[in-house]
């Protein structure tokens, strides 16, 4: 009996981790270095989204990991209007929020593309300071778009690298 007992203890005990959801990273491919007291982290995210009107739904997130968990955010993208040139235009708008969770500021060089079915939409890129144990946000530049290449915007593709220094762009 008690080994009968002992093996469904053992086959309980295997069987969990496979019912069990396993959180996934974020980022594809985050690569760490440090050389020279330079610390660097280099990360993709792709995926998949839906860009919704700013006034009918909240924005999509894009939750990002950098620097080995010290510094962490999202980047929301969202569809709006602005007033230019006597009538409205369509935009894309997006806005990172990073949290540093490290005694140094850190530096970030970003790049965000916006793809659909037939390829490339929209491309940005730049560069943000996230000071010392604070919080940073900084808007994307709008990228005016038609309403009909917004709505064929199906996924996403961001390179960030962060880094303790000032590095040129990647």
């Amino acid at each position: 009996m008690r080994a009968k007992t002992a093996f469904l203890i053992m086959i309980l005990f295997a069987a969990h981790p496979l019912g069990a959801k396993v959180a996934k990273p974020n980022n594809e491919n985050p690569k760490y270095t440090v050389v020279n007291g330079i610390k660097k982290c280099t990360a993709t995210q792709s995926g998949k989204i839906s860009i919704n009107d700013a006034n009918i739904a909240h924005p999509e997130k894009v939750s990002m990991i950098l620097m080995e968990n010290q510094v962490d955010g999202d980047l929301a993208l969202y569809h709006d209007h602005v007033y230019d040139d006597d009538h409205y235009k369509d935009v894309v708008k997006g806005e990172f929020v990073l949290h540093n969770h490290t005694a140094d500021k850190n530096y970030v060089h970003y790049q965000v593309i916006l793809k659909g079915k037939k390829g490339l939409v929209a491309k940005t890129t730049g560069d943000m300071i996230v000071p010392a144990g604070k919080n940073q946000t900084i808007r994307l530049g709008n990228v005016p778009l038609s309403r009909r290449e917004i709505d064929n915007i199906s996924s996403y593709d961001i390179k960030c690298v962060c880094s303790n220094v000032k590095l040129h762009r990647y």
